[in-house]
């Protein structure tokens, strides 16, 4: 190369070159100098090379002691010298011994300014330092916004580790095995024109789960000015959103629900109510912001074991239902049902409470009026089987008296007779005798009547049919009885005992006013239901002119104590029909305490 060729290139060069001799002083510097530093070449010429250098540098083995006797090219580290402006710049450069060339003489140093890079390189290593400790995740692009990086983090919250993520984009990783397109067109086109991005997106995991993320993306910048990476942060949102979304469900519900809803802090200080429990209560937000309701919503004549049992359940940290007398703003009385439910933080901590307020002043209030009136007719029930039993007691009086009393009184007339009339004492103690079998027979079918049937020992059924079957035998009609599909295991006692003194009634109905001569009892399980029947071919009557006897408010009162529905139909001529069903359910196992009757 001609001398004219290199001092045309060194004259040019960008890079700030000089020359050093053995003491380490300038002999050359380039024009570039003034370009880089801001000082002219002859500034430095006779100068140190530690000469405008930082103290703290000034330590570092100086050029001339690095490369002297060195034969082979060296770097140097970087140094610090302040320019004409008084900044600090970063200078990096390479020294070649040529004191042995006698046309240089000296010390070559090659340098340029690294400041830009020295302080990139600077925040690369602080945010390498955070992103290695931070619980959000970090990706770094390059300029093609290719993954060069992901910190434990990023894996953590996408399950992709850097092995996986490497050399792929995002959008590639990130998005699922279909991503719409729109989804990531936004950012894509901010990230290539340089623009900086934040905002909540859906990203997938490695699993194919979907996650809420808020993303944050930075282009960094070279000396030049150009985009040489893209710096991420994702911070996984999923929880929060969900909580959002619920909590706008919930706030939605709260608005247009007619019941009162009261949102209060852990120690139960309100912090929002809706406008049904202003409606209720009578009380605006900001007149119980702050305040709890256990304070301002009782009265004279709340229980006040209710409050002391509430305080109780609200420190076992579980949902609970209670009811409360309440007073409203201006004093009036209401029952309330609460449904209290407290609101915990991820780490268990109770952070709210949410109640859902509903009136049942009316629903409590209809409630006594059907107690009240279920003891109404209880005493109605009571009433008619004392009435039943009155009425049997009548009867039996009855037939003692014009029945068997009548056959005993004819018995002693015959006998007293006898022991008068020899001639005749044997036809009359004969005649005696057969009045004597009547009344006997007679006193059987009473107490047969009176007698309670060994249910246990025999079954309601065969209890049925032993008691048609002794009917039979002294009256002229035929009964039959189907009860194949009936299980009777589990029933009440009291309940087969009822049952039978229902049928014992309707065959005497029949037998007394019905002249049937053919009866049909049925009793049978049918989908859950009890369900009994009894039929006769007798004359009827005229349902809507006849009102219920005794013996049918005796079935009626009886069917009631078990919820029974009675039914009974009947028409002149074409016989009746009672007909009595039992929820069966209902009746499993059950115990009651009535009498038997």
């Amino acid at each position: 190369m001609s001398d004219q060729r290199f001092k045309s290139l060194v004259q040019n060069s960008s890079d700030l070159l000089a020359i050093l001799d053995v003491e380490g002083n300038y002999t050359y510097v380039s024009p570039s100098c003034k370009r880089i530093l801001g000082y002219d070449p002859e500034f430095f010429l006779g100068e140190s090379g530690t000469i405008c250098m930082h103290p703290d540098d000034v330590q570092k083995p100086t050029p001339s002691k690095t490369v002297i006797g060195a034969e082979k090219f060296v770097i140097v580290l970087p140094f610090r010298i302040k320019n004409a402006l008084g900044e600090w710049r970063w200078i990096e450069g390479s020294m070649t011994n040529m004191l042995d060339d006698p046309a240089i003489n000296g010390i070559v140093v090659n340098s340029r300014d690294v400041t830009e890079k020295k302080i990139a390189d600077d925040e690369i290593e602080k945010l390498s330092l955070v992103a290695k400790h931070t619980l959000s995740g970090i990706f770094i692009l390059d300029k093609d916004r290719i993954i060069q990086w992901v910190n434990d983090a990023f894996t953590k919250i996408t399950g992709f580790t850097l092995e996986d993520a490497i050399g792929k984009k995002p959008p590639d990783l990130l998005y699922g095995k279909n991503p719409d397109a729109r989804i990531f067109q936004e950012v894509e086109m901010k990230m290539a024109k340089g623009i900086s991005f934040t905002g909540d997106r859906i990203y997938h995991t490695k699993l194919g789960k979907p996650i809420w993320v808020s993303l944050q993306l930075q282009p960094v910048y070279d000396g030049r000015g150009e985009i040489k990476q893209h710096f991420g942060v994702i911070t996984d949102i999923t929880e929060k959103i969900l909580a959002e979304t619920e909590l706008k469900k919930l706030s939605m519900i709260a608005k247009e629900t007619i019941n009162g809803v009261v949102i209060s802090d852990k120690d139960q200080n309100v912090v929002w109510v809706n406008d049904a429990f202003t409606k209720m209560c009578g009380y605006e937000l900001d007149e119980v912001i702050g305040k709890n309701p256990l304070q301002f919503l009782q009265g004279p004549e709340t229980n006040v074991e209710v409050i002391d049992w509430v305080k109780e359940q609200i420190e076992k940290k579980e949902s609970f239902v209670f009811e409360i007398l309440n007073y409203s703003k201006t004093g009036k009385k209401f029952i309330v049902r609460v449904q209290l439910q407290p609101m915990f933080d991820k780490d268990g901590n109770i952070y709210q409470f949410f109640a859902l307020q509903t009136d049942i002043t009316i629903q409590k209030a209809l409630e006594e009026k059907v107690e009240l009136e279920k003891i109404i007719k209880q005493k109605e029930i009571t009433d008619a089987v004392y009435s039943a039993q009155e009425s049997e007691r009548s009867e039996i009086g009855r037939e003692l008296h014009d029945n068997v009393n009548q056959l005993l009184g004819a018995t002693r007339l015959y006998i007293d007779m006898a022991k008068k009339d020899e001639e005749n004492k044997e036809s009359l103690l004969t005649s005696a005798s057969d009045f004597t079998l009547n009344a006997i027979e007679e006193i059987r079918k009473l107490s047969k009547t009176l007698i309670t049937p060994l249910i246990k020992e025999m079954g309601l059924a065969d209890a049925i049919i032993d008691l048609t079957e002794e009917i039979m035998l002294v009256h002229p009609i035929k009964i039959l009885v189907t009860a194949s599909h009936f299980i009777e295991e589990g029933l009440d006692e009291k309940f087969k005992l009822n049952i039978f003194r229902i049928v014992q009634e309707q065959i005497n109905n029949a037998l007394k006013h019905a002249e049937a001569k053919e009866i049909n009892i049925n009793i049978e399980d049918n989908y859950g239901k009890l369900l009994l029947s009894i039929t006769d071919n007798g004359i009827g009557f005229d349902t809507a002119k006849r009102k219920n006897g005794v013996g049918i408010t005796n079935i009626k009162s009886r069917s009631e104590l078990y919820n029974g529905i009675v039914q009974l139909a009947s028409e002149q001529g074409k016989g009746t029909s009672l007909s009595i069903t039992f929820n069966k359910a209902d009746l499993l196992l059950i115990d009651h305490n009535e009498s038997e009757v």
